[in-house]
């Protein structure tokens, strides 16, 4: 069995492990010097002071260190959206003509990776592959610290912070979602930008400059991904229903505010449309874009997932207008086809189950989800990362650790939501709104998936630590009924 694990260690580990083994050798040659050894023992006073914090900065090495190896053994080609965006943006021939026609909502963050490729001077797809990752790895760890922040804002218990962050590094941060640079992780990204700028104008003095910070962040995120805009929908709720009820809210509201926002949205959603229409990067034909219609219909069949044949009625019919009506008889004979309310309503139960009973996200499902380079390579595919999250140099579901873990993380996360019911604060009641607003979202259009969740994961995240909070307080107040210390 020995000589089998060795056969498998990489030569760049036995390099690291000599240097490590060398440098801990000097170490404590010097430590036998006794001018070093009261400067080694001072410099040690001072790291046991900051304990916590070098602590944290080492586990922080530890991630991104673990988040590279998984770039440099995995990094490769998806072939579905993601794959077709970022080939586009490195001027590439892809494999699905016109794409950007009949998906519009992607030339955003088509333009954003092509942006990149051109700052990175142009390299070659499989540097840009991995330059995109790392891109993906900053805005996956930057949802954490965002996380973490709110979570210190809001709650009392530092276990809480802990429970919630470790949560979240392990259904997101440290799987190989970072691989896949799509609207799913930069959605996540998005959304805990909306929750903390809407988080920031609720405590803030400065609203103006918080106002117009959301008002952008609004726009961006709803042409990046329409989904995204429900977290403010959910505010705009609250705002209706508690705000304009509330004697200091009326005290404090002002005109000008209202004014500024109007302003704001006109320039900023004006700005982006613009850009996105008259860009000459590629050619769209704005008649062959799926309708609203579309999305619908395909989320009444099957499990409410991709479904080809719609897409290639769609592609059969050139008039938009026929193509909506079609789409509008397909949703009507869907319905029909139930039979009854009470069959729909076991469709939308399986499919709610199909939205969100899956902790990895669905990852390895849709198509060649992903295609490391090298993919022939035994020597690569018999590597860790590989073996993980990959079958034979392809991504695909892992049926065995790391599904374990992070279903078992993700039903802790769902049950600890729970906590939250009678929970009416206004953060707690955002949260609600925003992750209902999301899953009513996945029943109507597209779903069948649960990678769809990742956009609003960071919404569950949240909202799972404060009931975690809650939880902590029940078992306190029982123990201490109890008499148990």
């Amino acid at each position: 069995m020995l000589p089998n694990i060795m056969s498998n260690v990489s030569a760049e580990f036995i390099a690291v492990l000599t240097v490590i083994i060398v440098l801990i050798y000097i170490f404590f040659e010097l430590y036998r010097i006794r001018k070093v050894k009261e400067k080694v023992l001072d410099i040690l006073r001072f790291v046991t002071s900051k304990k916590k914090f070098y602590i944290w900065l080492c586990v922080g090495i530890l991630i991104v260190l673990w988040q590279l190896y998984l770039i440099h053994y995995l990094a490769g080609i998806s072939y579905w959206d993601p794959g077709i965006i970022e080939m586009t943006a490195a001027r590439k021939r892809v494999w699905v003509v016109g794409y950007f026609s009949t998906n519009p909502n992607n030339i955003l963050i088509l333009l954003i990776e092509h942006a990149i490729w051109v700052i990175f001077n142009r390299p070659s797809v499989y540097l840009f592959s991995k330059i995109l990752s790392v891109v993906n790895l900053f805005a996956v760890d930057s949802s954490l610290i965002i996380i973490i922040y709110l979570l210190k804002k809001l709650l009392k218990r530092k276990k809480t912070i802990f429970f919630s962050s470790i949560c979240f590094t392990c259904l997101i941060v440290l799987p190989a979602w970072i691989l896949i640079p799509y609207t799913d992780t930069f959605g996540l990204f998005m959304t805990c930008i909306s929750v903390l700028f809407i988080y920031k104008a609720y405590i803030s003095d400065k609203k103006n400059i918080w106002i117009v910070f959301n008002v952008v962040t609004f726009c961006v995120s709803y042409f990046f991904k329409p989904s995204l805009v429900i977290t403010y929908v959910a505010a705009l709720l609250i705002l209706i229903t508690t705000g304009l009820s509330n004697i200091r809210y009326k005290k404090d509201f002002k005109v000008s505010q209202l004014l500024l926002t109007v302003i704001v949205l006109i320039v900023s959603f004006g700005c982006i449309k613009f850009t996105i229409n008259n860009q000459k990067f590629i050619k769209v034909d704005n008649s062959k874009s799926e309708p609203l219609t579309h999305f619908v219909a395909m989320g009444m069949i099957r499990s409410g997932g991709y479904h080809l044949p719609d897409v290639q009625m769609d592609a059969r019919i050139s008039n938009p207008q026929k193509r909506n009506q079609a789409n509008i008889k397909l949703i009507k004979k869907r319905l029909t086809d139930f039979g009854s309310p009470f069959n729909y309503e076991k469709f939308l139960i399986r499919k709610q189950i199909n939205n969100t009973a899956d902790g990895t996200f669905a990852w390895g499902v849709d198509g060649i989800f992903l295609k490391p380079y090298s993919s022939n390579n035994k020597k690569l595919n018999d590597t860790f990362a590989r073996k993980m999250f990959s079958k034979n140099g392809v991504a695909a579901p892992n049926d065995y650790e790391y599904m374990f873990l992070v279903q078992f993380v993700w039903i802790i996360v769902l049950f600890m939501c729970l906590m939250c019911v009678t929970n009416s604060s206004w953060i707690v009641q955002l949260l609600k709104y925003g992750i209902v607003g999301f899953f009513i979202f996945l029943l109507i259009f597209e779903g069948g998936r649960s990678r769809y969740v990742i956009q609003f994961l960071s919404l569950i995240i949240l909202l799972s630590g404060i009931g975690f909070e809650k939880f902590i307080d029940i078992l306190n107040t029982k123990s201490s009924n109890t008499g148990v210390n």
